[in-house]
């Protein structure tokens, strides 16, 4: 006879939490922080960079100068709360979520870490271990500990939500999480929207990266997989227990540094977990949205207890990834989006954790004396049924009422080795949670060979084209931009009729911002709807996007370059019937709702423009054009706007070159010369001068009045005689405007460095380079001029006998600059 106990165990009075309506607000947080240094100055170009993908970090500065000096700093904090979780978002940490209380028991789910200790650990170098950051197109990416876009909002349905992102200055590609709590449900909503705002296809990843605060060395990963791939070296292991007998997922196993990747795991959940507390944190995700699942420990390293915090402390991270691993880039194509869910909850009173999903969490054990099956729901459930199974004989079941402050279990003794399975069910029957014993949805060593594994991708010794082809594709998602193209022209000399590797070196070239070299590879006669599209890119082809617009994948995007065609030779009309050919009532493309209104307003059709910014507005609230918009309709945003728009210059140049590409030019000029606030060095970036101080500004406003009829040359005056000190172009509208400004002044160093700045950037050498030398003659003492020339002949050219004078030359003027001090010594 089987006996069974069930027991409900209450660690709060229910009258002790009370379902009310979540709230979001602005506040700020005081919290001791180290003083960054400045960037440094030069500008790291792709072409200088060392092959590895994590190097590609232009337009954006090198954050590598960190100090000892402390004080305490007031951030911005937005505050998410309902009656279970207590989260603050920094919103100049990258968006960062600091911490997220767990009310119940007083316990962060985050590491929230007690200072800000940037050190050398990102993309760009600087990086802070703290909460839960938000990582694309690369992990610790740009803008890691950066200001991004945010807003936050209380909603009609008794939720509220915190939205951050942003606007990448490399790709153009956006991405925005959308933190959600609601009413009664003790989960924090991670929904994020991937989006491709250019024109061409972009490679990426997207992980969320999750710090907890290590309390003991026997504290545990959970990852329900069988198998786990080593980061960075392709080993496949088994998991927990790997062939060598330890156990991977205890964290005091770990000499050092490591991260695995679970393999071939189609479960939705995975833990960190700390037994000495029965607490921790839980990730919940569609594995087909999420599939990638991750582990990182430094082990015994003691670097980060030094370097990364001050009290001594040190965390663990579990991640969440849009792709199986760090080693995988998928594409976004022009214009697409990808939306997905993250869920993010503690783990309470639990001895552990067997399944679960954003409704429950369950421990199955089996035990010398039976079966124990612990239950955490996170939301109350009325009348809801606890079920034990074998087989299809059901053993017990119990009705209560279970609530997140409860932990329910049940205990039955004298239960045989046939597995178990447990199921919690609604009132009305649902089944809300089941597993079963010892079954795993994962992966065996029957699908994938343990051992190191051979990367297919390289492909050392192609023998065919497709194999150039797919060895190309290969570097390109690994932003290895420059061998790619290398892999095209290799297989071009020994394939030349090859159309494919054609295409390819044309589409990799209209990637890249170079259409005059992308337009010969591709053939207008092409019946392949990509080349069709990228070829009519690079030729400005009307027609050519024309014959697209109904294409799945390449209308909308045909669609609105298009419009901008028309638009800017006067025909508004007809370029807000080009857009909205490819707009469905489901659109979700920001760019081109913000391009839709815009024309609509320049129209007079102001009812329709109110609509459909009520429309887009909803879909991105942060959208800084969409907000220029509401301003221009009247909205009371002009005071908050203008303070966000003052601390990045590159919103101002985002608002001015969307509204310039319709011709909006008039528009264009108001926002670029509008007088905006002097924003707190917190929410800057190191180093970057503000709007009044920033010469692209400038440049910008001096183009648009030469569009609006009138002389730009003062505002030209202005731009060149200000500093260009961590000032680094990459915008194709910028040759355009900085070519405008000398035809205005030929002889403008300012301009002309600059505009070299973004030559260089589309791999166009030579111009760059003539540019330069220009400047070498008539503003030597701009900073990393010689530096960027001399490495332009040396690195790129591979010409040492110039670039050795050239580098000389250059430590009359920056005798500290420690990269041409190098590139020097590698010259002679």
């Amino acid at each position: 006879m089987f006996r069974a106990t069930i027991l409900i165990l209450t660690l709060l009075p229910a009258a002790a939490i009370s379902q009310t309506a979540a709230h979001a607000t602005l506040d700020s947080i005081t919290l001791p922080t180290y003083e960054e240094g400045l960037p440094d100055p030069n500008p790291p170009f792709d072409q200088f960079q060392s092959v590895s993908n994590l190097a590609y970090v232009y337009p954006y500065t090198m954050r590598i100068n960190f100090t000892t000096k402390k004080s305490n700093q007031s951030w911005r904090a937005v505050k998410l709360e309902n009656e279970y979780l207590r989260c603050i978002i920094l919103p100049d940490l990258g968006g960062h979520v600091y911490t997220c209380l767990d009310k119940v028991i007083g316990r962060d789910m985050f590491y929230a870490n007690s200072s800000i200790k940037k050190q050398w650990v990102g993309l760009r170098g600087a990086w802070v271990a703290l909460g839960l950051e938000s990582n694309f197109p690369n992990g610790h990416t740009w803008v890691s500990v950066s200001p991004v876009d945010f807003t936050y909002q209380d909603n009609p349905d008794g939720s509220a939500s915190v939205f951050v992102g942003n606007i990448d200055q490399v790709t153009g590609m956006q991405w925005r999480c959308e933190f959600v709590l609601r009413p009664g449900v003790g989960v924090l909503e991670q929904h994020v929207t991937l989006e491709n705002r250019s024109n061409v296809r972009r490679r990426y990843y997207f992980w969320s990266n999750a710090g907890v605060k290590l309390l003991s060395n026997q504290d545990r990963f959970i990852v329900p997989t069988n198998l786990a791939s080593i980061h960075g070296s392709g080993f496949i292991d088994t998991w927990p227990v790997g062939v060598a007998g330890k156990d991977w997922s205890v964290v005091g196993t770990y000499p050092s540094g490591e991260g695995y990747f679970a393999v071939g795991s189609h479960e939705e959940y995975m833990a960190f977990y700390q037994p000495g507390t029965k607490s921790g944190l839980l990730h919940v995700a569609s594995p087909k949205d999420v599939p990638g699942k991750k582990t990182w420990t430094w082990g015994a390293d003691t670097w980060p207890n030094i370097n990364l915090s001050e009290d001594g402390s040190t965390y663990v991270e579990i991640q969440g990834g849009a792709t199986e691993s760090q080693e995988v880039y998928y594409y976004l194509e022009p214009q697409q989006i990808r939306t997905f869910q993250e869920n993010w909850m503690p783990i309470r009173f639990l001895g552990g954790v067997s399944k679960a999903n954003t409704i429950a969490a369950v421990n199955l054990a089996r035990m010398s004396t039976g079966i124990l099956a612990e239950i955490l729901v996170t939301r109350k459930l009325e009348n809801a049924k606890l079920q034990l199974w074998q087989g299809d004989q059901m053993l017990r079941q119990a009705a209560g009422n279970y609530a997140p402050d409860q932990l329910a279990s049940i205990t039955m003794t004298a239960v045989d080795s046939t597995p178990v399975t447990f199921r919690l069910l609604d009132s009305k029957g649902v089944l809300l949670l089941e597993k079963v014993e010892g079954q795993l949805d994962a992966a065996t060593s029957d699908d994938y060979t343990v051992g190191q594994r051979v990367d297919p991708g390289w492909l050392a010794n192609p023998a065919s084209d497709s194999d150039y082809g797919l060895r190309a594709d290969y570097n390109e998602r690994l932003a290895n931009y420059d061998w790619a193209a290398n892999d095209y022209a290799a297989g071009l000399l020994k394939y030349p009729g090859s159309q494919e590797l054609k295409n390819g070196s044309g589409r990799l070239f209209e990637i890249l911002s170079n259409p005059d070299a992308a337009a010969p590879f591709l053939d207008p006669a092409t019946t392949d709807v990509e080349l069709q599209y990228y070829g009519a890119l690079a030729r400005q082809d009307a027609a050519g996007l024309a014959s697209l617009q109904e294409d799945p994948v390449y209308g909308l995007s045909a669609s609105m370059r298009l419009a901008q065609m028309l638009a800017a030779g006067g025909d508004q009309d007809g370029a807000l019937t080009a857009l909205r050919v490819a707009l469905t009532p489901q659109s979700r493309a920001i760019r081109a709702g913000a391009m839709e209104i815009a024309l609509l307003r320049s129209l007079g059709r102001m009812e329709e423009a109110a609509a459909r910014l009520a429309y887009w507005t909803v879909i991105d609230p942060t959208d800084s054009a969409l907000r220029y918009e509401a301003v221009k309709q009247g909205q009371d945003d002009s005071d908050a706007l203008n303070s966000h728009l003052a601390s990045d210059p590159q919103r101002i140049l985002n608002i001015a070159e969307h509204l310039m590409g319709l011709g909006l030019f008039a528009d264009a000029l108001d926002v670029l010369s509008a007088s905006y606030d002097s924003p707190d060095a917190l929410i800057l970036e190191p180093g970057v001068p503000g709007p009044s101080k920033h010469p692209l500004i400038w440049y910008y406003r001096g183009y648009c009045k030469e569009k609006t009829g009138q002389s730009g040359a003062a505002e030209y005056r202005t731009a060149a005689g200000l500093s260009v000190q961590f000032i680094f172009p990459n915008r194709p509208v910028s040759l355009d405007v900085l070519t405008a400004a000398l035809r205005t002044s030929p002889d403008d160093p300012t301009a002309l460095w600059l505009r070299g700045c973004v030559l260089l950037s589309v791999r166009r050498t030579n111009d760059a380079i003539a540019d330069w030398a220009r400047v070498r003659t008539l503003k030597p003492a701009t900073p990393s001029l010689h530096r960027s020339l001399g490495r332009a002949w040396l690195d790129v050219k591979h010409d040492k006998v110039t670039a050795l004078p050239i580098l000389q030359e250059g430590l009359k003027y920056e005798p500290n600059n420690s990269d041409l001090n190098n590139a020097y010594q590698r010259a002679k």
